[in-house]
Order: structure tokens, then sequence, then C-alpha cells
């Protein structure tokens, strides 16, 4: 899976440490957190992730593997949606 953020302008290079860790964060609670519904709670997970900045306005969050329910997108959405308000997206793409 991997998820390309464009941003609409740069983002400053003292907040790009904070926003990819709270990538790395969300990543974390899909470990366990977010099974499919018919699903136990535990079975859920994500291999290792990598999350960069590839150019000061376009964010790369990308892992080998992942098995998680639909509800696990909410709060990646609550997270975009709070960087969109400071720092503009132009583009999302998620495969």
């Amino acid at each position: 899976m991997s998820i390309v953020i464009a941003f609409v302008e740069a983002v400053p290079p003292e907040a790009r440490p904070s926003l990819q860790t709270e990538m790395e964060v969300w990543a974390e609670l899909l470990n366990g957190g977010y099974p499919f519904d018919d699903d136990p709670l535990g079975s859920s997970g994500i291999a290792a992730v990598t999350v960069s900045f590839v150019n000061p306005r376009m964010a790369v969050f990308a892992t080998d593997g992942c098995r998680f329910g639909q509800a696990a997108i909410v709060p990646l959405i609550r997270l975009l949606a709070r960087w969109h308000r400071r720092y503009r997206i132009e583009h999302l793409s998620i495969e």
C-alpha cells in the first residue's frame, strides 16, 4: 500500500518530522486495532512502513503489506483533514 500526499505549497522543513511521526502513529494503530468485521480483535496488522518527503511538497507513506478493516481509514481521514487546515493538500492517492 502507498499513500502519496501532494501539498499546494512546500511544507516547512521543521514541520516535516512531526507529520512523518503522525503517519507512523496511525500505522501503529493498525497493528491489532482495526480487524475486518468477521475477524477477532488483534488480527489486523501492517508490515514495516516508510514515511518520507520526496520533495518539499510531497510526502509518501509506503508498506509492503497490510490487513485491516475499513474503519482504519477514519482516523487517516481525520489526520489528513487536520493537515489540510495547516498545509493545504492538493492531491491524495491511495493504492
